[in-house]
This record gives structure tokens, C-alpha cells and sequence, in this order.
């Protein structure tokens, strides 16, 4: 008696592996009872469809196309009402996923090649669903066969092409499918991208993005150790894959590791910005700011000051990148003829605190002073001896930086070919003007617009009445200004038109001693140095002498100063009465 004989109306569902009954040679119809009696079946298991297909994907290379198709449809048609009925998703999506299963185009590809849309074209290595089959909709639900691409089929096709060619450059075509799968599938889709993606470099050979960079600054010779991406990956999309630039390789390479006492970085520390923002509270009037500054370049023991007012928007192009621009427009430049020691720069990272306290006889709190810059800028950067650059950013928004975290500070060493590379960078800084080897040059970004919107520290503006009010603050009192402070001399105000480039003196006050009263004061001076450093009771010590005062109004005014330190019986007496009265 024959098993396992299967009547011809199931015959597509079966005829590659079981026996088929030929009704037409018989001359039996399905529906004979005669059948029923012999064990002729007229169903199939499920296990055996699945088996047809597998047989159909092995023989699909010497089996007719349209035989194919109708195979295919039969089985997927018989399976798709199976498990609407039976409920049992995990039979299929086992066996689904075992051999190639679904029919596309002139053969079967695996499920995990396929989806029901194609938002891309990526043949032979991803296929759309063949709209004969999508109304199978409860079969592809327990294949796994999703809506659309997913990342995991991207990574895996790319995968698949580093396995093909190793590091041989790609095909064309193959390029072409890979570039698309890059931009169209993830890029495009916004699809988040976790772990280190294959990418073409500028060869066409799959490497990891890790191990690439993205030429942003052309004008940069490419050293060897510098493997580009390929030409057709546009700037946004080497960042969303995390491909570094050739511009933060430079710039990694610059940063200060070994510069006492911020080793690695030149950042101010705390919450930055709303630490910055309690502080300038302090300091409601923006024009104390200059005064601040002027103290501070006395405290650094510079002899001259100058204030420049540059209203230019400098270059764009050989910069720190897209970050940082907005930085190269009107600025307030300050010079002072003294190049910061380690400490003067860890005291301006100093919040509250300041770098003068260990220091005797230097005024004031250096870190909280330098901190009314803020009023006018976002983003101060100190450029010192023409070596160092250091950045602060307490907003985190403009120091290029590949990490997801962007630091508040940074600092860089400046050699020949820093400067060139960021050649309009430098040129902020007024080389042209101020011998930067013999100063320190703060450069002050002002800021207007859209940035004082977004800022964290300050939500005001600074305007051009501003700058004019700031400029002639030190006009107000000049001798008040410059008479007492220890070492500064000379004081300048200027401005540079933003049309000319021009540089023109808007204000100057001059201090000068005659030679004698040079004398007499570093006479002194010595001595309290010396009182100072032996930390004993020393003998009171005073002294007198002249000043002279010129202001570039023509203005000249004589002062006879007097300093004194320790005290004698009579200054103690009136330092007690002094006290009693308060």
C-alpha cells in the first residue's frame, strides 16, 4: 500500500520531495473515495511545505523561474493560514531563518536580506518583499521580516563586503551600494550609530571609522599617518559615524600635556557657567571691567596696557572649524607687555579663590577680577609669549573637540605650523600690532546677536554704546587710575575701523618719575621686599617722591606720592583712635 503519496491538488506544496499522484493518467478524481482508501493525502504537514521550499531554494539555479514562483506562492500561501490558525510563530521563525526561504527575483534569499519597503537599492544584498507575496502578512510577522531595512542588515552587507574584498578597494557597484547604505540608510534616516562602522576610505577600501579622518582643512598637508574617507562622504555624515577631522587631529596634537600647574587642559573649574553667572552679579558694572583688567596686568608686573576696540570680522576659513567662528567677529583685544608665568595662569582658572592670595603685596583676587570679562564675552581665550593659547568655554559650545563631551577649556602650544594652519585664528590676536613674544594678549569675542540668546551666562548684548561708554570710562579719572597701581605705566585705548583696518588712539594716559624719584621709589620698594620675605619685625620705612601725569587731551598734572611700611608709636597712636571711632 503506497505512504506518503500526495494528491495533485497539492502538488506545488510537495512535489520536490513526496511522491505526487498523476489524477490525469489515472483518470481519478481528487474527490474519489477510492484515494481516501489507498492513504492518499491531500494535506501536507507544515514540516513538509518548509522541506518543499528548502528543495525549491537548492535546485533554484536548474528549475524554471515561473515553476519557482509558483512554488514559492503556494507554500507561503499554505504556511501564512497555518499560522493564523495555529498561532505557532516559533516553527516558522526557526525554520524561516535556516536556509534561504523567500523567493526574489530568479532565486531565495535569506530573511534577514529582506524587507516589505525599500527606502533604498542594495541588490544583490538586500531585496524588497515582491508585492505577489505581501499579503502574507502573518507569515513575514513570524519570519522576522521587517517593515523597512534595519541597521543591523546595513551592518551586516558592509560586513559582508570586508569579508569579499579585505583591503582590496571595492567594485564601483559595489561602492556604490555601500556609499548608499551609508547616506540613505543611516545618515539620512537619522538612525542612531553605536560601534565602529565599516567606512570606505578615500581608496574604496572598508575600514573602521575609528582608524579614518575627514579632510576639513584642505590647506593642511596630509601627514602618513593619516588615512582619509572617501571623497563622496560629506563632512555631516563622517561626524554622525565618528570619524575624526584632520582639523581636531591637529588641533589633539597641539593641546598643552605638559605645562604646569594645568597639565592637560586650561579649564575653569566648577559649574561653569552658572558659577560665572553668580559672579559677574558681582560685577553690575561693565565699566569696571577695564579696571580689573588694569589691576591684574599690575599684579602680573606688566609696565603698559592696551585696550583695542576691533570691530572686524576676521577670516573663516583656516579656523578651528564651524564651532568656533562665530568667535572671529568684533572683539575687545587686551595687551599687556608681560608673559604669564604658570601660577598667573592657574589663577585666572580660579573661581573665587584667586592666584594672588600666596603672593603679598599683589591687590587683589585675581580668578574673581578676570571673571567680569564675562559681561562682554562667552568664550575668553588668552594668547601668552606668542607659545601658549588657552581657551575657556564655560558654555561648552565653541572649543572644536570630536568628543561628545566638549571641554569648558583647553590649551594649546603654538608653534610655526599652528599658526599657519590656523593662520585667521593667529591673525585675531593682532600679531601684526603687538609683539606677542614679549606679552600676553587677551582676546575678547563680544557678545552680540544670536549669541547672547543662547547663552548660559548672560542674556545681554553688547552694543556699540557699550563699547563707547567702556572706552571712555578710563577718561573719566586717569590720574585716579594709573597713580596707585605699582608697575603699570602706560595706558591705551584704540579702535579699529572695521572697514580700513586701521588702528587709531582713542585715549592715553602716561605715568612718568623723574630719575631721582625712580630711585628713591625702587630704593623702597627693595626694602619691602626684603621686609616681606625675612618675615621679622622690621624698622618703619617711608618714602616721598614725584609723578608726572600726561593724558593724550594734553592734560599734565605733578602728584607728590608718600608710601610707607611698618609703624612707628605715632601711626600706631592714630590707627587706634581710627579704630575707636569705628
Amino acid at each position: 500500500m503506497p505512504t506518503e503519496v500526495f494528491s495533485d491538488k497539492c502538488s506545488l506544496l510537495v512535489n520536490m520531495t513526496r511522491p505526487v499522484l498523476d489524477h490525469l493518467s489515472l483518470k481519478i478524481h481528487y474527490t474519489d473515495p477510492l484515494l481516501q482508501v489507498l492513504g492518499v493525502k491531500s494535506s501536507p504537514e507544515p514540516r513538509t511545505v518548509i522541506r518543499q521550499l528548502q528543495e525549491a531554494s537548492k535546485q533554484s539555479q536548474s528549475t524554471d523561474i515561473s515553476m519557482l514562483h509558483n512554488i514559492a506562492n503556494e507554500c507561503y500561501k499554505f504556511l501564512d493560514q497555518w499560522v493564523s490558525d495555529s498561532g505557532n510563530s516559533t516553527f516558522i521563525s526557526q525554520c524561516a531563518r535556516s536556509f534561504p526561504f523567500i523567493f526574489v527575483g530568479n532565486t531565495f534569499v535569506n530573511v534577514n536580506r529582506v524587507a516589505e519597503s525599500e527606502q533604498l537599492k542594495a541588490k544583490p544584498y538586500l531585496h524588497v518583499l515582491p508585492p505577489a507575496f505581501t499579503i502574507y502578512r502573518s507569515l513575514w510577522k513570524s519570519a522576522g521580516v521587517t517593515k523597512k531595512f534595519t541597521v543591523l542588515q546595513f551592518r551586516s552587507v558592509l560586513q559582508e563586503l570586508h569579508t569579499q574584498h579585505g583591503s582590496k578597494p571595492l567594485p564601483q557597484t559595489d561602492l556604490s551600494i555601500c556609499l548608499t547604505i551609508l547616506n540613505n540608510g543611516i545618515y539620512e534616516a537619522k538612525e542612531e550609530t553605536t560601534g565602529d562602522w565599516l567606512i570606505p576610505n578615500e581608496q574604496g577600501v572598508l575600514q573602521p571609522a575609528t582608524e579614518l579622518f575627514y579632510n576639513d582643512s584642505p590647506w593642511i598637508p596630509v601627514t602618513k599617518d593619516i588615512t582619509l574617507c572617501h571623497k563622496n562622504i560629506p563632512r555631516p555624515m563622517a561626524h554622525h559615524f565618528g570619524i575624526k577631522t584632520t582639523r581636531h587631529h591637529t588641533l589633539d596634537n597641539c593641546v598643552s600635556d605638559n605645562i604646569s600647574p594645568f597639565s592637560f587642559e586650561f579649564e575653569q573649574k566648577e559649574q561653569l557657567s552658572v558659577r560665572i553667572k553668580n559672579i559677574i552679579s558681582a560685577y553690575p558694572s561693565k565699566k569696571d571691567i577695564l579696571k580689573e583688567l588694569i589691576q591684574n596686568a599690575d599684579d602680573a608686573e606688566a609696565t603698559e596696557i592696551h585696550f583695542v576696540w576691533d570691530k572686524r570680522e576676521h577670516g573663516k576659513e583656516k579656523t578651528f572649524g564651524e564651532k568656533w567662528n562665530p568667535l572671529q567677529g568684533p572683539a575687545l583685544c587686551v595687551f599687556n607687555n608681560k608673559v604669564f608665568s604658570d601660577a598667573d595662569l592657574n589663577g585666572i582658572q580660579q573661581l573665587g579663590e584667586g592666584g594672588k592670595h600666596n603672593s603679598p603685596g599683589k591687590i587683589g583676587k585675581y580668578g574673581v577680577g578676570f571673571n567680569s570679562v564675562y559681561h562682554l564675552t562667552d568664550c575668553p581665550s588668552i594668547l601668552t609669549g606668542d607659545q601658549i593659547l588657552c581657551i575657556s568655554d564655560p558654555n561648552q559650545k565653541y572649543i572644536e573637540s570630536h568628543s561628545d563631551k566638549p571641554p569648558a577649556g583647553i590649551g594649546y602650544n603654538l608653534d610655526d605650523r599652528f599658526k599657519a594652519t590656523y593662520i585667521d585664528v593667529y591673525k585675531s590676536f593682532l600679531p601684526d600690532i603687538f609683539s606677542l613674544k614679549e606679552g600676553t594678549m587677551f582676546r575678547l569675542p563680544l557678545r552680540m546677536g544670536t549669541s547672547a540668546n543662547c547663552s548660559k551666562i548672560s542674556k545681554e548684548g553688547v552694543t556699540d554704546r557699550d563699547m563707547k561708554e567702556l572706552c571712555s570710562a578710563l577718561s573719566e579719572d586717569p590720574e585716579g587710575l594709573i597713580l596707585f597701581l605699582k608697575n603699570i605705566c602706560k595706558i591705551k585705548v584704540h579702535e579699529i575701523d572695521e572697514q580700513s583696518g586701521k588702528l587709531k588712539i582713542i585715549y592715553e594716559v602716561e605715568k612718568s618719575l623723574p630719575q631721582e624719584s625712580k630711585e628713591e621709589k625702587d630704593g623702597f620698594i627693595k626694602c619691602l621686599q626684603n621686609a616681606v620675605q625675612s618675615g621679622m619685625t622690621v624698622t618703619p620705612k617711608k618714602t616721598f617722591y614725584e609723578v608726572m601725569i600726561s593724558t593724550s587731551d594734553e592734560t599734565q598734572s605733578k602728584w607728590i606720592v608718600a608710601e610707607q611700611f611698618g609703624s612707628d608709636d605715632d601711626v600706631q597712636k592714630l590707627s587706634n583712635k581710627l579704630r575707636k571711632q569705628h
